[in-house]
């Protein structure tokens, strides 16, 4: 019956098998089971544990059991004793040199694809570490330096072998017509075989499914008849394929969209490409326009890429743009709606032509762009300049915020300075006076970061709201505005009672800018320390003008004017 299975023409279509029947199987029988014996013997009997004699007698039998086992194999599977088939076909095997040319002709009829690579480092299943070393060496390469000759690789390390073997010789990289470098499919010669690999590998990604394809599945494709890539091989295939049509590729790592590959995910994808899922993007039709129009205005670079609509190179752009935004700015909601459904959609984006035509189009409370429809000029134009309004927005969140939080500081200090800069130096200044008599850990928090703080900017602002909040502006939540706006006022509260200390124990200076008013009645007493502005042109203006006043009333005595600004003076610290 086996005869007849191996004889069977339908075994034609298994190219890959090789059926061996053997003639002297009992005598194969008999000393399979004596091994299998004499080993049951030494593992399984507790009498041998303490009897060495006996335990190295069964061991030597056991020894010549398997040698004689061995011999036996050799001459049942071998021409003489036994029959071989070969695509349903008797082949005559009489010798060790002729099982090996029955073997390679086996692989060439089941891998009449495969590439030709004659590098001993990668064509192998398993690499060693070195070799796993300079592939990881030469993707780095691919990824940074395609643009120039040889990758830029100076010496000969073995990365350098790699890249000769493969992709210079399979003309993967080359030189094109401008004088550039570049990756690309192979050549028309395609010395090394390499297209129908290539090839199989394109239309693999590009094969419409409703989830990508995940990366092991393809690799796996590559490494099966008929073309046999070995797996040591089939990253940088990859790789090259992935250079090739820079921008089109998309990646997934565990299901997520990965919108700005780096080294260290090819690094992951290279030894766990289980992780790992791609899809290629699409621009049909009408897309197209929308593409061409989009990156015209927001991402010119996707329009120089060789392989067009590049539309992972086009979105870009916006992906760099939310990954660089503080925390706050990510999830702030003092946003406008539309600016929080651009965000959203960056977000939740899965491929870049469902964001481009799907999704941001509805955050701009737009219909999608259809391929089969013609994009409406107006409409595309609505399209760009929302997109400019919600990129502008949420990048202005978080300067917003510290603009908010220096008129916070500026209110509870009571400062009069008009910009920034002058506003630090004015609390800075009065800080300077009160320095040595104040032991209010808060306030002498609020001096350090005063003096150490860069005088340009907003990151004195920044320190100052990150001493009251115990927590960098830059990582809040709205929340934590409130939390701000009750801190700032009670620390002004405590700066300003550290003022009337100073002042009341003549501990400041007699040149001091500091004023020290106090109003008492029968209604009760208000104080406060005044920091002065003597040079102030509108102050000496209001002075003059209040002099002016009083001198209009010299028929009052010096008591009633004194008491007429009393009144003002007091109805003024209470409103405050």
């Amino acid at each position: 019956r086996a005869a007849r299975w191996a004889a069977d023409p339908a075994r034609d279509d298994e190219p890959g098998r090789i059926t061996v029947l053997p003639q002297r199987v009992r005598e194969l029988r008999d000393l399979l089971l004596d091994v299998a014996a004499l080993r049951a013997l030494l593992d399984d009997r507790a009498e041998l544990e303490n009897d060495r004699p006996a335990r190295r007698e069964v061991a030597g039998r056991l020894i010549e059991a398997q040698q004689s086992l061995a011999h036996v194999i050799v001459e049942t599977y071998g021409g003489a004793h036994s029959r071989w088939f070969h695509r349903h076909e008797n082949q005559t095997v009489a010798s060790a040199r002729q099982i090996d040319e029955l073997l390679s002709d086996a692989a060439d009829a089941t891998y009449p694809q495969t590439p030709q690579v004659w590098n001993e480092l990668i064509v192998r299943r398993q690499l060693s570490a070195a070799a796993t070393k300079a592939r990881r060496n030469l993707v780095e390469a691919m990824l940074d330096r395609a643009g120039e000759e040889r990758l830029g690789l100076a010496g000969f390390p073995p990365e350098r072998a790699i890249y000769e073997s493969v992709m210079r010789a399979g003309g993967l990289h080359r030189q094109g017509d401008a004088g550039g470098w570049a990756f690309g499919p192979p050549t028309a010669a395609d010395p090394l075989r390499l297209r129908p690999a290539w090839d199989a590998l394109d239309r693999l990604i590009a094969a419409e499914a409703p989830e990508p394809h995940p990366l092991t599945e393809l690799f796996a494709a590559l490494e099966a008849p008929p073309f046999g890539v070995k797996a040591g091989l089939t990253p940088l295939l990859f790789m090259a394929l992935y250079k090739a049509r820079e921008g089109e590729i998309v990646l997934y790592e565990r299901e997520n969209y990965v919108p700005i590959p780096d080294m260290a995910l090819f690094e992951r994808l290279l030894t766990r490409p289980q992780h790992f899922a791609v899809r290629l993007s699409r621009a049909d039709g009408a897309r197209r326009e929308v593409y061409r129009r989009f990156a015209e205005e927001l991402a010119p670079r996707a329009l120089a890429q060789p392989v067009q609509p590049a539309l992972l190179t086009a979105t870009l752009p916006l992906f760099r743009l939310m990954r660089d935004l503080p925390e706050f700015s990510k999830q702030t909601r003092r946003i406008s709606a539309q600016a929080q459904a651009f965000r959203s959609a960056l977000r939740e984006a899965r491929a870049p032509d469902q964001l481009l035509f799907e999704r941001l189009p509805a955050a701009c409370a737009l219909p999608p762009f259809q391929p089969a429809a013609p994009a409406d000029p107006a409409q595309l134009e609505r399209f760009i300049s929302a997109l400019r309004a919600a990129m502008q927005e949420l990048q202005a969140a978080y300067p917003g915020l510290l603009r908010d939080l220096a008129e916070r500081i500026r209110a509870a200090f009571r400062c009069a300075a008009a910009d920034h800069a002058a506003l630090r130096a004015e609390i800075h200044a009065r800080y300077s006076l009160i320095a040595d008599t104040t032991g209010d850990i808060q306030i002498r928090g609020l001096g350090v970061r005063l003096e150490t703080a860069d005088e340009a900017g907003d990151a004195w602002v920044e320190s100052v709201a990150a001493l009251v909040t115990k927590r960098p502006p830059e990582l809040w939540a709205d929340k934590d505005i409130a939390a701000f706006e009750l801190g700032i006022m009670k620390l002004g509260n405590q700066f300003g009672a550290a003022e009337d200390i100073a002042v009341a124990a003549q501990a400041v200076p007699h040149a001091a800018p500091l004023l020290h008013v106090g109003i008492t009645n029968g209604q009760g007493e208000v104080r406060r320390v005044l920091h002065l502005a003597p040079d102030d042109p509108a102050v000496q203006r209001l002075s003059a003008d209040l002099s002016a006043a009083l001198g209009r009333h010299l028929a009052l005595t010096a008591d009633q004017r004194a008491a007429a600004l009393a009144e003002i003076l007091q109805s003024m610290l209470k409103a405050e």
